[in-house]
């Protein structure tokens, strides 16, 4: 059985953090819930503030965010999701918008500002000088990957406090699934058809449940050529890209159905999470940046509705080349760290992460 009350213990610790040192960070694994903590966090401040607080929500993806705040909040709290003139007959506003439309807030006052990815987007010059300007009583960011954060409160004198809240805590809870770690060589990246054809051919061979799928490309073109190459297949697919998809529109009919191949580049990594996928295949080139590779990851850590204890599969793909396939088995084994080791989690700069072998 799943066990959700963390979510109201650790909006409270944050709040509290906020309202005596001005800020604080919720770094909690990926797939815990963060847009749920904000809605906690946001009723708690309204009543501790009063009937006439502001609190504006900042984040990325304006239509993901909208679908994550559909469910009701207190009822004497009005939510907003395009920017306008605000009515001061409402007791309680709260506006979510985009980053690149804060210019366009007309509001003499924040009284709480919150951050959804914080790690994305603070640290922009718009925001800044946003944040000079309006001068928010308090702030709370929410992210999966505090490491920048970590990082500065090593050198600055006035720390930010970081609640922390990792994958091995979330998996004793019942929120995550288990997971099963595969890589697949395959002769050449950059024929997605033989790709895709080598990984499921090898899935299949593992008894991978191929029944819901996610397909993360790093490239648009790539996504679209495998995306071709399945359908003549008879799979069931639904590409969702930047270029045919900027709604999320094909992406939100995937998370609604019970079956289908799901293939996208990059979109996943906002705050998408899906617990009835039975795998995630992460076709996407090699990277350094453990931040992003575990943005990705999370995506398939959720799990399955109802809380079925069936596995899941998490598959990299290598080319035959030994260097390329190190890169991605360090990968695997430092995402493992990242999210099952409480300590590595909670003191992971965003520099190296070393793993040794004994």
């Amino acid at each position: 059985m799943s066990d959700y009350s963390y979510q109201d213990e650790l909006a409270n610790r944050a709040l509290d953090s906020a309202l005596n040192c001005g800020m604080s960070i919720i770094a909690a694994s990926c797939g815990s819930g963060k847009s749920s903590m904000i809605k906690l966090l946001i009723n708690r401040f309204v009543k501790l503030n009063g009937p006439e607080s502001k609190v504006l929500v900042v984040c990325e993806n304006m239509t993901s965010l909208r679908d994550q705040f559909l469910a009701e909040m207190e009822q004497n709290i009005t939510i907003n999701f395009t920017y306008g003139e605000i009515s001061e007959k409402e007791n309680v506003t709260v506006r979510v918008g985009i980053a690149a439309s804060l210019q366009k807030l007309t509001w003499d006052k924040v009284d709480l500002i919150i951050f959804d990815e914080i790690h994305r987007q603070y640290r922009e010059c718009r925001i800044q000088k946003f944040l000079r300007k309006i001068k928010p009583k308090y702030q709370v960011g929410c992210t999966g990957t505090a490491s920048s954060f970590v990082r500065d409160n090593k050198t600055q004198s006035k720390k930010i406090p970081i609640h922390f809240l990792s994958g091995a805590e979330l998996m004793k809870k019942g929120i995550y699934a288990s997971v099963d770690l595969f890589i697949t060589r395959t002769p050449c990246k950059q024929n997605p058809q033989q790709m895709i054809k080598d990984v499921l051919t090898n899935a299949k061979k593992e008894n991978v449940n191929l029944k819901k799928v996610l397909i993360v490309c790093g490239r648009v073109a790539h996504a679209e050529a495998m995306a071709s190459y399945l359908r003549t297949m008879g799979y069931k697919v639904y590409l969702s890209t930047s270029k045919n998809d900027r709604k999320n529109e094909i992406l939100m009919a995937h998370k609604a159905a019970d079956s289908g191949y799901l293939i996208t580049v990059g979109k996943v990594s906002m705050g998408y999470n899906d617990g009835s996928l039975t795998a995630l295949i992460h076709c996407d080139s090699p990277t350094g940046n453990l931040n992003a590779n575990v943005q990705v990851f999370s995506r398939i850590l959720r799990r399955f509705p109802g809380g079925s204890d069936e596995r899941k599969a998490y598959i990299r793909v290598s080319t035959q080349d030994s260097k390329n396939y190190n890169a991605q088995y360090y990968m695997l084994l430092k995402l493992k760290a990242m999210l099952d080791d409480k300590t590595v989690f909670s003191k992971f700069d965003g520099r190296n992460l070393k793993i040794q072998f004994f």
